[in-house]
């Protein structure tokens, strides 16, 4: 199942935003990506996410905003919502 996966995954390469210029352009390049690969889009998003709040790293109010624009405003915040209510039972 996992070699499948990977072996769709070939997107452009996929930074992490450090402000709001590149964080548009990582949309773009999530969102093509997202069309093909879900599962592994939904991991990269909540897997930084978690790593930025544990560490208390500046940033996850882009993780926020990257949420909204590539799931949509009301399956992004549904979805940045549980994932903090996770580090919350943590």
């Amino acid at each position: 199942m996992w070699s499948k996966l990977i072996i769709k995954f070939s997107c452009e390469e996929i930074t992490i935003p450090s402000n709001l210029d590149k964080l548009k352009a990582t949309v773009v390049n999530i969102k093509e990506c997202y069309v093909n690969n879900k599962i592994l889009i939904h991991l990269f998003h909540t897997f930084n996410f978690l790593f930025f709040q544990i560490w208390c790293i500046p940033g996850t109010v882009l993780f926020n905003l990257l949420g909204g624009a590539v799931f949509g405003v009301i399956k992004g915040t549904i979805i940045c919502l549980i994932v903090g209510f996770i580090l919350i039972l943590a």
